[in-house]
């Protein structure tokens, strides 16, 4: 095992039995640090796989006071060659710095020392558990030695290392990047057009829609990438907000009262029914048409297809057929002759919110270089909404669901979220009272479910979750 010396034995232990204090809960709603999820992990996750990585031959994970105590004593009676790396879930490093920093510290000749911060220690059975016993290890370490100087943990109880930890937990997509520099997020693409028409779009917005979006500035162009600044907004977004089961009933009506000023008061513009419908076709059939084709043309499809096949017999080609046929049956009942200005993009992953204060704010709008360009079908922004409240989408886009084999062979898709019951209810009351027909929305949300194959084909298994999600929309709609 590199760094430990000869004979050895290392004992990993992350403790996430502390709460974490009110205000980071009431931003994040969680209750432990260990269970914030960062780049699809939660942190105690990628803490624990950070510390087998590094070649601990025992890694356990405390999570309440009285497992804390049980460790702590099982500790202190251990050999006397075992050595103890422990980790308050309150301090948090990177997955690559966490295994340099544990394997620094495993091969280190101190009886005691810890990484910058706080957040590794590293003693003798006798000494380790002699503190934890005391509760000294969870507020801060003892005297002992500083072992690597860089890099320096996140203190999670301090506002400026939570807002660093926030800033990590936001995810952008492949082709963009996301950087930070103090108070200012600067975000670039080598899809130029795509970045000039998300900042040219804010400033064609009517002033009281402009105001949702966090205002965009120092846009540039160099001929090979494009990018502009935002000011930086220490508020978690809405999808990690959800996957976190942060807002309770009564809060998330208070979210609902909020984002209704969107869909209230956007501007329509009446185009006439045929119009209408040739723009939902475009979003909702052709467009999953193409997408379709583009995923049969990628390597992973046919391993995908070969799971979706198993489930009675239809692949997914069949999946779109159903799909599109179900589109169709609602388009024609929709009835709809205008189009509405759109955000593009509006699930809870794009709308960031704060409910202390009831700040919301909107961003990666879809983009419009003119005005003609901000319109589009008035169901698609509540479809991305729905597919995020009703559809599960931001519990599938950070992995927190599991495929399995139910009693009859077949593959199931199980989300490991929370209990949001009353939140997707008041959501449905509140579709309606926007005026638009439910069945529809749920139909246009299972399209783009579908036309999300190939943007997720680097990850076959999320794949397989997005499509069998469809899936089950389609069949609760009775399609």
């Amino acid at each position: 095992m590199k760094g430990a010396m000869q004979g050895e034995r290392v004992t990993y232990v992350y403790d996430s039995s502390i709460r974490v204090p009110d205000d980071v809960h009431a931003l994040t709603g969680i209750e432990r640090f260990g269970a914030m999820i960062v780049h699809r992990q939660r942190l105690a996750d990628a803490a624990l796989a950070a510390a087998r990585a590094a070649g601990c031959h025992e890694c356990l994970h405390v999570r309440t006071e009285g497992e804390l105590r049980l460790v702590a004593e099982r500790i202190a009676d251990a050999a006397p060659n075992t050595r103890v790396l422990y980790q308050s879930s309150r301090y948090a490093l990177g997955e690559e710095e966490s295994r340099a920093a544990l394997q620094a510290l495993m091969g280190a000749e101190a009886a005691c020392g810890y990484v910058r911060g706080g957040a590794l220690l590293l003693g003798m059975p006798d000494i380790v558990a002699g503190h934890w016993l005391a509760n000294e290890y969870r507020h801060g370490p003892p005297p002992c030695t500083v072992l690597p100087d860089d890099p320096a943990a996140l203190d999670l109880c301090a506002p400026a290392d939570l807002a660093e930890m926030l800033g990590r937990m936001m995810l952008p997509r492949a082709f963009n990047q996301l950087r930070q520099h103090g108070a200012v997020v600067e975000k670039s693409s080598r899809d130029r057009a795509k970045i000039r028409a998300e900042f040219e779009m804010i400033g064609l917005l009517p002033d009281e829609l402009r105001a949702m979006f966090v205002q965009p500035f120092d846009f540039h162009d160099d001929g090979a990438v494009a990018s502009y600044r935002m000011e930086r907004l220490n508020v978690p977004d809405m999808g990690l907000q959800w996957v976190h089961d942060a807002l309770d009933p009564e809060e998330f009506s208070g979210f609902l009262e909020r984002v209704s000023r969107w869909f209230e008061r956007r501007p329509l513009r009446h185009v006439g029914a045929a119009r209408a419908a040739d723009v939902a076709r475009e979003l909702y059939v052709d467009k999953v048409l193409r997408r379709a084709d583009a995923f049969e043309a990628m390597p992973a499809c046919e391993a995908v297809d070969r799971y979706l096949s198993a489930r009675q017999g239809a692949g997914f080609r069949a999946l779109v057929t159903r799909c599109i046929a179900a589109v169709e049956r609602v388009s024609r009942a929709a009835h709809l002759d205008a189009l509405a200005m759109s955000h593009g993009d509006p699930c809870l992953s794009n709308i960031l919110y704060d409910k202390r204060v009831g700040l919301l704010r909107f961003i990666d709008p879809r983009g419009a270089l003119d005005e003609n360009a901000l319109y589009m079908d008035a169901y698609y922004d509540v479809a991305k909404l729905s597919h995020s409240i009703l559809g599960d989408y931001d519990y599938l886009h950070q992995g927190l669901f599991d495929l399995a084999l139910d009693d009859a062979l077949s593959l199931e898709l199980r989300l490991n979220r929370g209990v949001q019951f009353q939140q997707q209810r008041a959501f449905r009351d509140r579709v309606a009272a926007w005026g638009f027909d439910l069945p529809t929305v749920r139909a246009y949300e299972a399209s783009l479910f579908v036309s999300m194959a190939p943007l997720h084909a680097d990850a076959p298994r999320r794949v397989v979750a997005l499509l069998l999600n469809a899936e089950r929309i389609l069949t609760e709609l009775g399609r």
